[in-house]
């Protein structure tokens, strides 16, 4: 008798197991069509102000769940790099409660990031320097700066690269 309440018990306790795993191979599953991208980066305009104080940009990114299952994320963290992987800037405050990407549905999220004016320089100088980016600027609306965000999104446990180009 008390070898057949111990083969149930053990039955019971692998069938929740089984189950458990089975969610979290779901949840796994599911973590491939979540696709994280740059919505909008605010690189501030330059001035003569900008050169002596740090400069506060603005990423806003998109988590895009096209999976069945709803995700929540407990960890978002983001990194500017230069062309050379330098570190530009880093984001200013972590996220400080979990967000819940429902199935089949985009999320917007904005960070600050804060950029040192030592960086701004050097980034300026790796551009052409002051003229050729202020006329990029004048010409195109843009400072014609390559710039790299890389970064993660841990939802459920599961981590998901961000690592995207883009041009300021």
């Amino acid at each position: 008798m008390k070898r057949k309440i111990v083969i149930v018990v053990v039955l019971i306790i692998v069938l929740i197991a089984a189950k458990k795993g089975y969610q979290y191979y779901q949840k796994y599953r599911g973590s491939e069509d979540i696709y994280v991208t740059i919505d909008k980066f605010q690189f501030p305009e330059l001035n003569l102000s900008s050169i002596f104080g740090e400069v506060l940009t603005k990423v806003t990114i998109i988590i895009n769940n096209y999976s069945p299952e709803t995700f929540h994320v407990q960890q978002l963290q983001i990194n500017v790099l230069g062309e050379n992987n330098e570190m530009l800037a880093e984001q200013q405050y972590p996220i400080h409660e979990p967000l819940t990407i429902k199935p089949n549905q985009a999320n917007k999220f904005a960070l600050n990031l804060l950029l040192s004016p030592f960086t701004l320089k050097q980034l300026i100088k790796s551009a052409g320097g002051i003229a050729t980016v202020g006329a990029n600027y004048l010409v195109n609306g843009k400072y014609n700066i390559p710039i790299q965000i890389v970064g993660f999104v841990r939802a459920e446990g599961i981590k998901i690269p961000i690592n995207e180009k883009i041009i300021v």
